[in-house]
């Protein structure tokens, strides 16, 4: 899954070109870079360049990614987080700041602090536009158009990767081996332009001494490199997925792409669909027909599949439904994040439709919680909800490998020996789930239908049937109330006061608690991974001690705050750190809350 005082650019001469510079900064444990331009400049592969070298070197990163919401065109930010330690969350502020040029870049002012140590690099022919560089104590501007003039098929992002690889200190054969590997396909010529422009920037910087080196790690091992959307993929392939159908949409479209790249390997099928309420009945039929099924979507997106999640609900039929959730409602805002999909996740679809609603925090939460959903699905014949969000799909992280084939599977359960007694496919046998069927075995017919029916499929209005069919519905998944796992907690065991949190907030949430407990302060940190069944007894044990909670989550209606109230026993002070969503908390946020120190 981070000078001299007269370079400081608006009121003060530019950088000259053949001024000597010298500036070094003491090796750094973590270091925030971020990286704004136009679309089509070039900023995200910078962003890629950087962390595929810092994951060669054996370090730890996080990347993520912002764009204008518009189709086309637009502005682009990335934001690193690059160190010796693993990441689940941006840095509150970049020590680097570079543009590869300023248009628009103020969209993002949002999202980007900048240390008022900490330098920004610009071209020498323009001006950083963004407000709060003032008190920016170092703003360098670089002549890097003028250099990649000089180079037949070079391109300033490369100039700027090799600048501040030097800056930082990467080992250069790992960076031209990311260069290589990343331009190898566009053939030789590109290969070379690319190494030729990498070797200028990072000339530039020798010649002007600036360093701010990250310590190098003692014993570089090989680490995984992926994305949220990404490691759900793996997931999927890992826990036997057959067949996926979707609808494009942000910030879900990649999870297809890049299914798309595997499933034909594996002679499995993958339909994009006319839309998202075809993209999931067509997985209900897959998984009727005894394939492993999952659609994936955004916000958008779910509600269209709402009448589609009461089909599975109400036919029993296995499903995996991811949604990757963005700012809402309606349209919304695309390519920004919120988690304002809970109640969604909870309830949509009319009627009583108990589903199962788990939430991952992490890039390889995505990977191993995509298992365990595809097993659940499998084991309780039921739709299984995955509540990702954009800030978790979209951004990259640097993670130790896990042995893939050590995660357990789950097959779907058929029912044997047909022949000796009928089949009821609605019935449950002393608790037990009943068995399935696939379409065409011999004495496992069954009517499937949308109405409520008896334990043979076929249409029942009656009151009782009705009743008798809910409960069993319902308490099929009485297992997962009491199953332990799915409730994390972190900090001081003793502590009175904690943070809760469920979903890509669980991050921000660790690092407040590890910075509290550094600091001396007692709190914990809870986070959620199961949302649906509630697990009330293992909770509300959980919490049987706190005095103090503090909700934290990105949604303005405090969905997760009105959750919590309405299924567990919270203590008498709860306050909620609730806010829209369109920007990832930082730490401060949370610790400014938790240090003012409400009376008990």
């Amino acid at each position: 899954m981070r000078y001299p005082d007269k370079l400081v650019c608006g009121g003060v001469p530019h950088f000259q070109t053949g001024i000597s510079v010298t500036c070094m900064q003491t090796a750094t444990d973590e270091i925030g870079i971020g990286i704004v331009g136009s679309g089509g400049a070039g900023v995200m592969m910078l962003g890629n360049l950087l962390l595929g070298t810092a994951t060669r070197c054996g370090l730890y990163g996080l990347m993520t990614k912002q764009y204008g919401p518009q189709i086309r065109g637009g502005e682009s930010l990335c934001v690193l987080r690059l160190g010796i330690s693993p990441f689940e969350k941006q840095p509150d502020r970049v020590d680097i700041l570079a543009g590869l040029d300023w248009r628009n870049a103020s969209r993002f002012q949002e999202f980007l602090l900048v240390n008022p140590e900490g330098w920004v690099f610009c071209e020498q022919s323009e001006k950083p536009v963004m407000t709060g560089l003032a008190n920016v104590k170092h703003c360098v501007a670089v002549p890097w158009k003028a250099h990649i003039q000089a180079i037949e098929g070079g391109n300033p992002n490369i100039f700027l990767f090799g600048l501040l690889a030097s800056l930082l200190e990467l080992d250069s054969t790992a960076c031209h081996l990311t260069l290589e590997e990343r331009f190898r396909e566009k053939g030789t010529m590109v290969v070379d332009a690319n190494q030729k422009a990498f070797e200028v920037g990072w000339a530039w910087n020798d010649q002007h001494h600036m360093r701010w080196p990250l310590v190098k790690p003692t014993d570089p091992v090989s680490r995984w490199q992926l994305t949220g959307n990404q490691a759900i993929v793996l997931g999927s392939l890992v826990a036997g997925c057959d067949f996926f159908a979707g609808y494009p949409i942000t910030p879900a479209t990649d999870i297809m792409e890049e299914l798309s790249r595997y499933f034909p390997q594996q002679e499995k099928i993958m339909v994009q669909a006319e839309d998202e309420l075809a993209a999931i009945t067509m997985a209900i039929g897959a998984s009727f027909g005894g394939k492993k099924a999952m659609t994936a979507t955004s916000g958008p997106g779910f509600s269209l599949m709402a009448e589609g999640l009461g089909l599975a609900l109400m036919t029993e039929i296995p499903l995996v439904v991811i949604n990757v959730q963005r700012t809402g409602p309606s349209t919304g805002i695309a390519t920004t994040t919120e988690q304002a999909d809970l109640w969604a996740a909870l309830a949509s679809s009319h009627g009583d439709n108990p589903r199962v609603v788990l939430a991952p925090d992490s890039v390889l939460d995505c990977l191993t919680m995509t298992v365990k959903a595809f097993n659940i699905a499998e084991e309780f014949q039921v739709p299984v909800i995955l509540l990702s969000d954009q800030f978790l799909g979209a951004r990259s992280e640097i993670i130790e490998p896990i042995p893939l084939e050590q995660l357990p599977v789950c097959s779907r359960q058929l029912k044997g020996n047909l022949e000796s007694s009928p089949f009821y496919r609605f019935e449950s046998f002393n608790g037990a789930i009943a068995p399935m069927t696939i379409p065409g075995m011999p004495g496992g017919e069954f009517s499937v239908t949308g109405s409520e029916h008896d334990v043979q499929g076929r249409p029942d209005a009656s009151f009782q049937n009705h009743r008798s069919q809910s409960i069993r519905r319902l308490k099929k998944l009485d297992p997962l109330k009491t199953q332990k796992g799915w409730i994390e907690s972190c900090g001081a065991p003793d502590a009175t006061a904690a943070f809760i949190a469920w979903g890509s907030t669980g991050g921000v949430v660790r690092e407040a608690v590890n910075i509290a407990q550094s600091a001396g302060q007692s709190v914990r940190g809870v986070i959620l991974h199961l949302l649906f069944p509630p697990q009330v007894d293992l909770m509300n044990e959980c919490l049987a001690s706190m005095k103090v909670l503090y909700v934290v989550e990105l949604s303005s209606m405090k969905q997760f705050y009105h959750y919590l109230h309405a299924f567990y026993r919270l203590p008498n002070k709860v306050i909620p750190i609730a806010r829209a969503g369109g920007v990832p908390f930082r730490t401060e946020e949370l610790l400014s809350v938790f240090r003012a120190k409400p009376e008990l």
